[in-house]
């Protein structure tokens, strides 16, 4: 884990649903929506996503 602050590059993906709480088997369902790595958008629609 991390922080995430002005200045910092960040590396995460969005998915689809709470991996947390759905049936185990059903995590293999799971789509990535978006992908950002050093900070960028590299895969998806970020901005589409968060509004």
């Amino acid at each position: 884990m991390g922080s995430i602050t002005v200045g910092k590059y960040a590396d995460f993906v969005v998915i689809d649903r709470d991996i947390m709480n759905i049936p185990e088997q059903e995590i293999i369902n799971t789509a990535v929506l978006t992908t950002v790595f050093n900070g960028q958008v590299v895969f998806g629609d970020f901005w589409r996503i968060v509004q």
